[in-house]
């Protein structure tokens, strides 16, 4: 399938009315062609312009703005409004400018003839994949209400599972940034005062107080290539880790191994994976199916490639659980609850609750995890800037030593 672009045109219509908005092709000729189909005549048919080159910085859309507009969305619906006359409501009452360009955008297109699905597909960064083919089956199905429940349930989740891994790295990031600042700070200003004292006594320096005086003669020498290489090796691992997949896996096939963090990565991972698979398969998307939307929910690329072996099993006749066991990556708890669920007939349900003891578990992890690091960042702190001192004062101790040398 042809990677589509959005174009942004304007015309008029049958009344004569000028006319605008925006839609997804492969092409302009396309775009020209679906117009004339619905009585719009194109007068400007151009590439919609990346926000990069715009003047003004527009607001951006958090992830807890398109939660809202699920949810809104959602309950209008229930109500018995039209979607199109839900969509106007949030379009006036939205106080995001950004968001409000968005649901026109989604309004103007569902007007012109498109789905909703492919009316989200417009906005990529806001709507998921998965999103988008949950929104396709239902508005099929007829069931756009019951997804949009789902979804905010899985969204909710997913939010607060972010929320609490950003509330459980800060302290460390934070405490461990300031050591390596006030480390930084120590070798460039506080040890080079020493340097000059040892300088004037003469004599033999110990090992361990030449090293760290030649780290901090490197970082007054070479700062100005040090920080500009820095920012590029992040820069580059980032780019790799986002466009080289080799890499991604090398990366996170590492993490996985790290002791404590590796089991972690797996409780939260297998519990996207089993929360997403559960509100899919309670959708009423088929297994299959299923399994292909949750695959680009794991977030790491030896879980993304053992998702498409488990696919790749099921799709020859091989069952669930013996599929998921035959890739290594889940433990035995949650092959056997998956099995269960297959003999019973409730693979939702089972998954649901596979996900809620996952999450559990993982909550208990996050709200004791700063616990746990503060006392090895003390540690560190300590071993760091006590190192420091300990070699600059060393000397000193042994000043009897080098007054004789």
């Amino acid at each position: 399938m042809s990677q589509k672009t959005i174009y942004t045109w304007r015309g008029t219509n049958n009344e004569g009315k000028l006319a605008h908005g925006e839609i997804a092709m492969e092409n302009p000729a396309l775009v020209k062609a679906y117009l004339m189909q619905q009585g719009i005549i194109p007068t400007k048919i151009s590439k919609k312009r990346s926000d990069f080159f715009t003047l003004k910085r527009k607001p951006k859309v958090k992830y807890t703005d398109v939660i809202s507009f699920t949810k809104n969305v959602g309950t209008m619906l229930k109500s018995g409004l039209s979607l199109m006359q839900g969509l106007s409501i949030l379009k006036q009452s939205e106080e995001n400018e950004t968001m409000k360009e968005v649901i026109n955008s989604i309004s103007e297109s569902i007007k012109h003839g498109q789905t909703l699905a492919d009316s989200l597909r417009l906005h990529p960064k806001l709507f998921s994949d998965m999103y988008c083919n949950l929104i396709q089956i239902a508005e099929n199905s007829g069931t756009l209400d019951i997804i949009f429940d789902q979804l905010i349930v899985s969204m909710n989740k997913s939010l607060r599972l972010k929320r609490k891994v950003k509330k459980a790295l800060t302290y460390p990031l934070v405490t461990l940034a300031v050591a390596l600042s006030l480390a930084v700070m120590m070798l460039v200003w506080v040890v080079p005062s020493f340097q000059k004292n040892f300088a004037s006594l003469g004599g033999e320096l110990p090992a361990f107080t030449v090293a760290v005086i030649n780290v901090s003669d490197f970082l007054q020498n070479y700062y100005h290539y040090l920080i500009p290489g820095i920012i590029a090796s992040v820069m580059l691992f980032l780019y790799l880790k986002r466009n080289n997949n080799t890499f991604a896996y090398g990366v996170d096939a590492l993490m996985l191994k790290i002791p404590n963090l590796g089991n972690i990565i797996q409780k939260v991972i297998i519990a996207r994976f089993t929360q997403t698979l559960g509100t899919t398969l309670s959708a009423g998307v088929p297994l299959l199916d299923s399994l292909d939307l949750v695959a680009e929910t794991a977030g790491n690329q030896v879980y993304i490639k053992g998702m498409k072996q488990i696919t790749k099993s099921v799709s020859e006749g091989e069952s669930l659980h013996k599929s998921m066991n035959d890739t290594g990556l889940f433990p035995l708890f949650t092959i056997q609850m998956i099995s269960v669920g297959e003999q019973t007939g409730k693979l939702d349900q089972m998954m649901v609750n596979t996900a809620l003891v996952y999450e559990e578990e993982t909550d208990v992890i996050f709200d004791n995890i700063s616990i746990l690091i503060e006392p090895v960042v003390i540690v560190l702190i300590g071993g760091i800037v006590g190192s420091i001192l300990i070699a600059m004062y060393l000397p000193i101790f042994m000043m009897g030593d080098l007054m004789s040398g």
